[in-house]
């Protein structure tokens, strides 16, 4: 890379920069993130970047903003209430037949009445220990005398992952049509578990979604966005979140899209996110921002997305109780391929 020289030209430009240049030039292209950058730079940047980034408590205190972080603060209290999380260990089970430190994960987040948010990325070989573990944690429940009905729905292509760890196990029954026993309702025996796997297309097309009743639901969205998938948009997703006792998110990948965040958190613990999810709604316009421009179209929404990124980054990294990171890597802001024209049940 060439290296930057000192020239007369430069020795200009860098004289008029000390002057109102920086304010100027901010103003007039809208470059708020530059701006905000630049407040590292001299008092003069310092005074432009707050054309676009006021002081933050300030900010934060203003109507519309101020909605939203009190959500935001309904969520860290239920955190606190639910005890922090170190989602990047993995301790022990109160029990000791919980070998497995994935398990025992998914047993503590049980214990506490909760579900579990979990990101798996998988090995090279494409392996995600999360899913044996899950497996482990079921029949650790069948030992403890805990019965139910359990339904993992999946992406077409990642059926085999589960029917491969599952096969032949006693409490494996295919899906709900296929299982002449299958009861939408059943109250089971201590201990008796029916667990199903099924792709989200045949769960989107079942007629008896809304009578099943469900111990746990896990909904494993591989690599896709949570707001951009069929399950949301079918409505199928609030259905599930409906029915289940506990609700277990697995995907592959750490969000970055501010929404992204919102969808996943509302699904695994509804009443701790929605405060902050309707806020944000009614404030926006809708739950999709990425994709439509127009809904963050001045400085201060465009502001507020960026505070709400990096709090809810850092809350759903260090602090989300149901949080378990196995193997991660990042999810692109928007979606995986184009946009389709947006129906009236979209968010």
């Amino acid at each position: 890379m060439q290296e930057l020289q000192r020239t007369p030209l430069a020795e200009q430009v860098g004289a008029l920069a000390a002057g109102d240049l920086a304010l100027r030039f901010v103003e007039w292209f809208g470059f708020e993130e530059l701006a905000r950058t630049g407040a590292l730079v001299n008092k003069r940047w310092y005074a432009a970047s707050l054309v676009f980034a006021p002081p933050e408590a300030e900010f934060k205190a203003r109507p519309g903003p101020r909605e939203i972080f009190d959500g935001y603060q309904t969520l860290g209290a239920w955190s606190h209430a639910h005890g922090i999380s170190h989602a990047h260990d993995f301790p022990g089970s109160n029990h000791p037949s919980v070998a497995n430190p994935i398990a025992a994960r998914f047993d503590r987040c049980f214990q506490n009445g909760c579900g579990a948010y979990v990101i798996d990325a998988g090995n090279q070989g494409g392996h995600r220990a999360s899913i044996g573990s899950f497996a482990s944690f079921v029949e650790h429940l069948i030992r403890m005398n805990v019965g139910g009905q359990v339904l993992v729905t999946m992406r077409a292509e990642d059926l085999a992952s589960w029917v491969k760890v599952f096969q032949g196990k006693p409490y494996y029954r295919g899906d709900p049509v296929s299982d002449d026993d299958f009861q939408p309702t059943w109250d089971p025996p201590a201990g008796q578990f029916r667990l199903y796997l099924w792709p989200h297309e045949q769960v989107e097309q079942w007629g008896d979604i809304d009578s099943a009743r469900w111990k746990i639901v896990v909904v494993d969205i591989g690599a896709d966005a949570l707001v951009y998938s069929t399950l949301t948009r079918s409505v199928t997703l609030e259905h599930l979140s409906a029915t289940a006792q506990d609700k277990y998110l697995m995907c592959r990948s750490v969000p970055i899209a501010v929404e992204e965040m919102l969808m996943r958190g509302w699904f695994v613990a509804n009443m701790a996110f929605t405060p902050i999810y309707t806020a944000f709604v009614e404030y926006f316009g809708g739950l999709l921002i990425v994709s439509r421009p127009d809904r963050r179209d001045t400085p201060e929404k465009r502001y507020l997305v960026e505070l709400l990124r990096r709090d809810l980054k850092t809350y759903l990294a260090a602090e989300f109780p149901l949080a378990v990171y196995v193997r991660y890597s990042r999810l692109t802001a928007g979606p995986s391929r184009p946009p389709r024209p947006r129906s009236h049940s979209e968010p």
